[in-house]
């Protein structure tokens, strides 16, 4: 009986260590697209190494909440601010 038990528990830990393999495949592949799919949204090519030249991204057409990303929200009013300048400049010179 002791070597059935035996066998029976060798079979559940094999089949429990199966069953973790084929988890841990899926949850792999599940992060691989679920990084296309963001560096896609950024505008970004996933499959490009990263030892190649970075690819300039327009902030202004990226997508965010100054409460999350403060340091975006100062660039851009930064950026905004010296537009408004350039535009007050030009102004000026017309008139």
């Amino acid at each position: 009986m002791d070597k059935k038990s035996e066998l029976i528990e060798m079979a559940k830990r094999s089949d429990i260590n199966r069953l973790r393999a084929e988890r841990l495949q899926r949850e792999r592949k599940e992060r691989d697209r679920a990084a296309v799919l963001l560096a896609k949204s950024f505008g970004l090519d996933a499959l490009k190494p990263p030892d190649q030249e970075q690819v300039y991204v327009d902030e202004r057409s990226l997508p965010f909440n100054s409460a999350f990303n403060p340091e975006l929200s100062a660039v851009l009013a930064e950026r905004r601010q010296r537009h408004r300048e350039s535009r007050k400049r030009s102004y000026k010179e017309v008139n």
